[in-house]
């Protein structure tokens, strides 16, 4: 029996049961484990943007006084994700691992000097900070750490579809505990407790007596949607539904721990909730009015059931600041989508963004002094920083962002990381300095690490570079599949490789290769079933991606080979019944030559006499003629960089 899609958790929520349901039941390939708290996270900041406003006069907030912390990320900038950290300025980027193992489900210690990750998507490594030394605690995914950081919780799988038990194993050495069946989940604040999930049960290990407690059973979790435990553990917040088509029918209950007793809440179709303090729990609802389907924000008392609104309307998701002392949201007003942010006790609504339509991520400080807002422009993205009170002016990061997404604050609030189109940046709050502290691959931010980095962690180095050029040749890890040019401009579809997608470059001989996209391995579901259709007007570039899912379609691409990173994409087609053909090898004739292509070799003939033959050293796979001269491309059969495209001005052709 599948159970309901459950895992515990204090501020947010984690669901890990519905992964491990399908791993076991072999529904699904064995994939990196998901952090859920993250997943949640974004997706509930997944709204659009804003730009910041001005009128105020004060100067912006200092940096707080908090522990010292370092930035851990992961990024597949060499093929295969591994685990990497930062300095808060950004200055100093180091490679905790280094191998062709994918690492994953990265999780760090509370109080710093250790970090656990799943390797190979089999293995749990317990890894110390500086990268330099590592055990193998078991074949597993880890889980968390302890308060204290003494010890770690995993999730023990002998082989693939056996049943998950939860392990415990001190970090600083010796032997393991096996708790009993479940796949663990979250301590408890004091440490005493461990929750557990599996596929028809939830609840928790009592650390100190041994006791495995089921709190959840199988007809519990079918119709569960989310669960929360409140600060001090003595209660869950459940949300469970009825129906599995909207208008969904769901009801908000408490469960307390202690006595055993369920209490129903509150009932509707709820979104975004979590715990508010210990004694009530903040919502989204979505609710029938005469003139149409509304949201509501709000909190309902755990102990009263008493409901206080807080605002109704077209509303996107709510974000609470950590204490729940303010809560900012979207809000549809007809011509306009505006950001507000409400005083939960006085009930003061400060509107700060009045166009709002183009946010991409809020995130509120720890401290809930300042929130982060990431917004969508023409060229690029920006970060602004607001003072929830309204009393000091917004701050603008510096920097410039191609796409601003996972805002994430650092211990003492001096620093902001951010994911800006699959790189990671670190931004200074006074908005006076920014830097990127990766140039390649697809990175994601774990967190930050208590501590500081250490000095003995190896640095991470230059990324390798997907093509490069000699002045007369563009080589590129990934083999070209057709090319196009004008004058002195040439374009070419480039197939992935081990450590980039499949792209698009513009390369004028002897100056940098400009490519379109992020430099990243395939992604599952952004590998394009084909590229085709290149053409080039002057710096104008435009080219074509075909795709299949439910149905086959292709999107028609424009860019600009001066504008690098940034390019345009509409549907085209759509419906299509095959792909597309690969355009067929042009005969072009320049300045009284003619090309064609036969049999793998170039032609080149004038008054229908052939002037010079050339085959190139692997195979032809494309070429153009143009007044400055021959650009051709062919693919070798091995080597780091088996793509080519060759350039021979046009004086050199005649000479033979």
């Amino acid at each position: 029996m599948a159970a309901a899609n459950i895992a515990g958790m204090s501020d947010g929520l984690r669901d890990r049961s519905a992964e491990l349901r399908e791993r076991r039941s072999g529904t699904s390939p064995r994939r990196a484990p998901l952090n859920w708290l993250a997943i949640f996270v974004a997706a509930v900041a997944a709204v659009g943007g804003m730009t910041g406003s001005g009128g105020l006069t004060e100067a912006a907030p200092a940096a707080r006084s908090g522990p010292a912390a370092f930035l851990v990320f992961t990024s597949d900038r060499d093929g295969d994700a591994d685990v990497y950290a930062a300095t808060p300025d950004g200055t100093r980027v180091a490679a905790l691992t280094r191998n062709k193992a994918p690492e994953s489900g990265v999780v760090l210690s509370p109080t710093g000097g250790s970090l656990a990750l799943w390797r190979a998507f089999s293995s749990t490594i317990l890894l110390s900070s500086d990268g330099r030394s590592e055990r193998q605690v078991g074949p597993g995914e880890p889980s968390s750490f302890s308060p204290d950081g003494s010890l770690l919780s995993w999730a023990r799988e002998r082989d693939l579809g056996d049943p998950y038990h939860a392990v415990l194993t001190p970090v600083g050495g010796g032997q393991s505990r096996v708790l009993g069946l479940g796949g663990p989940g979250q301590f408890s604040r004091d440490g005493r407790l461990l929750e557990f999930s599996g596929e028809d049960e939830f609840g928790f290990f009592d650390l100190a007596s041994g006791r495995r407690r089921v709190l959840l059973g199988e007809d519990d979790l079918e119709s569960l949607d989310y669960i929360a435990w409140s600060p001090s553990w003595d209660r869950l917040a459940l949300l469970t539904h009825g129906a599995d088509e909207p208008p969904y029918d769901q009801e908000l209950l408490v469960y307390d721990v202690v006595a055993g007793q369920k209490r129903s809440l509150a009932r509707g179709d709820f979104f975004g909730m979590r715990w508010v303090g210990a004694e009530q729990i903040a919502f989204g609802r979505t609710i029938s009015r005469y003139e149409g389907r509304v949201q509501q924000i709000g909190l309902v008392g755990a102990a009263d059931s008493v409901e206080q609104i807080l605002a109704e309307g077209d509303i996107g998701t709510a974000y609470w600041s950590p204490r729940g002392t303010y809560v900012a949201y979207l809000q549809d007003q007809g011509s306009a989508t505006s950001l507000a942010i409400e005083d939960v006790e006085t009930r003061l609504v400060q509107t700060i963004e009045p166009d709002a339509s183009s946010v991409e991520d809020m995130a509120w400080s720890p401290s809930g002094d300042r929130l982060a807002v990431s917004t969508r422009r023409q060229d690029g993205a920006d970060v602004t920083l607001f003072d929830p009170s309204g009393a000091v002016a917004p701050v603008r990061l510096a920097g410039q962002y191609p796409r601003v997404y996972y805002l994430s604050w650092s211990p003492d609030e001096a620093t902001l990381a951010f994911n800006g189109g699959g790189r990671i940046f670190v931004a200074s709050v006074d908005g006076t300095d920014s830097r990127r502290v990766m140039d390649a691959g697809s990175s994601r931010i774990v967190g930050w690490m208590n501590g500081t980095l250490p000095a003995e962690a190896p640095a991470a180095g230059p990324s390798p570079r997907p093509e490069t050029e000699n002045g007369s040749e563009l080589r590129s890890r990934g083999r070209v599949l057709e090319i196009a040019a004008d004058g002195s401009w040439s374009a070419a579809l480039l197939e992935n490789s081990r450590i980039d997608c499949d792209h698009v470059i513009a390369w004028k001989p002897g100056a940098r290769p400009v490519r379109f996209g992020v430099s990243a391995p395939c992604e599952f579901g952004s590998r394009r079933d084909w590229l085709y259709g290149l053409s080039v007007a002057g710096t104008k570039l435009g080219w074509s991606s075909f795709y299949c899912g439910m149905s086959c379609y292709s999107d028609r691409a424009s860019a600009d080979a001066l504008k690098p990173d940034t390019y345009e994409s509409f549907e085209d087609e759509y419906d299509l019944q095959q792909r597309p053909p690969r355009p067929l090898p042009p005969r072009e004739t320049r300045r009284g030559v003619r090309m064609s292509l036969r049999a793998g070799t170039i032609r080149l003939s004038r008054s229908g006499h052939v002037i010079r033959k050339i085959r190139p050293p692997g195979n032809l796979a494309d070429a153009e003629l143009e007044v400055a001269g021959l650009f051709y491309a062919f693919n070798l059969k091995r080597g780091t960089f088996p793509g080519r495209v060759r350039f021979i001005p046009f004086d050199r052709l005649l000479r033979g």
